[in-house]
């Protein structure tokens, strides 16, 4: 069985982490682990820009010779 791309979220201003195929769109959307997601959706709620801006600050900067 091949999994189908995601085709979109049923509600686009929403994470819905009970729903595998907005998790499957959001976490490649986003760029993110589907732990990642639950993270950020238990740190800023479901709003999907709050997320995204979470999740944005999450990551080391660029020239960050840790990484």
């Amino acid at each position: 069985m091949t999994l189908q791309p995601a085709q979109g979220p049923k509600d686009p201003m929403r994470v819905d982490l009970s729903d595998q195929d907005d998790v499957r769109y959001w976490t490649t959307a986003l760029g993110c682990t589907r732990g990642d997601l639950g993270q950020a959706v238990a740190a800023v709620g479901p709003l999907a820009e709050r997320v995204r801006h979470y999740l944005e600050r999450q990551k080391p900067p660029a020239n960050d010779p840790t990484v």
